[in-house]
């Protein structure tokens, strides 16, 4: 009884759950392009980065990890962060948060945003990296555009490699269809966190990082775990061979009591 308690309170302080890792190697490039022009209200505007300010708190921004890229555009394309440097999210945060913008522009050109972008952005010389993935983050009304021009600008971001994120306002449905990777890919600029929270969520488990499990965290965890049922088994065993020695003992020390019978 004694050693069937023994083995029971080891195998139950032995059990734990799986230890999830996050990928180590996980390598994601995004970079937000929104509009500035005279074509999106100020309201528009501000909710835009206060939707890149919400997204930011949400991503794992670190070298190793999502590296962050931001520009705007008008009729020309203003960068505002390149890739070629690891900023921080404290930084980035900083630079949008205080940003203005530009005045005397002209009309937004989203054609040439949008291949400046995939050309030049996720380029190894602007710091793109080649085993990341690329998300393009567009945040545009996209009111007025030329289909064919649209549809040959989104092939080329495609063999660029460059997964195109669409968040449009309800009216814009139609060109988000054009220029978005998927259906899973487009959003409706509603709710800042609400957007930042879904936005996060996609590009992270479409990266291949979600409840990924390194594989040198793999080894880890069989060698503790590993470990831990050798032990039990050797303390069981230890318990086992205790128990018989003990019963030995008792039997062999009954024998020498027993008396013997007088003839």
């Amino acid at each position: 009884m004694r050693l069937i308690w023994n083995c029971y309170l080891i195998a139950i302080l032995s059990v734990g759950p799986s230890i999830q890792y996050p990928k180590a190697d996980c390598l994601i490039d995004v970079v937000f392009l929104f509009d500035e022009s005279s074509a999106v209200p100020d309201a528009m505007f501000n909710k835009t980065l206060r939707t890149v300010d919400a997204t930011l708190n949400i991503l794992d921004v670190k070298e190793m990890g999502v590296n962050v890229g931001v520009s705007c555009y008008a009729d020309t394309v203003r960068q505002i962060f390149q890739m070629d440097y690891f900023y921080s999210k404290t930084t980035i945060k900083s630079k949008i948060n205080g940003m203005k913008r530009q005045t005397n522009v002209g009309l937004a050109n989203i054609q040439n945003a949008l291949n400046r972008t995939c050309r030049v952005m996720f380029s190894s010389r602007a710091g793109g990296r080649a085993k990341a993935v690329n998300y393009l983050v567009v945040i545009s009304p996209m009111t007025s555009v030329k289909d064919a021009e649209l549809d040959a600008v989104v092939a080329y971001c495609k063999s660029r490699s460059v997964r195109i994120i669409s968040i449009t306002e309800g009216s814009s449905s139609v060109i988000s269809n054009t220029i978005a990777y998927d259906s899973t890919y487009q959003f409706e600029l509603k709710d800042e966190n609400t957007v930042a929270k879904s936005l996060s969520t996609l590009i992270r488990d479409n990266a291949g990082c979600k409840e990924v499990i390194d594989r040198l965290a793999k080894w880890l965890e069989t060698i503790i775990f590993g470990s831990i049922a050798l032990i039990t088994f050797i303390m069981c065993l230890l318990c086992f061979l205790q128990n018989r020695y003990v019963n030995r003992m008792k039997a062999a020390q009954e024998k020498y009591n027993v008396p013997e019978k007088k003839t």
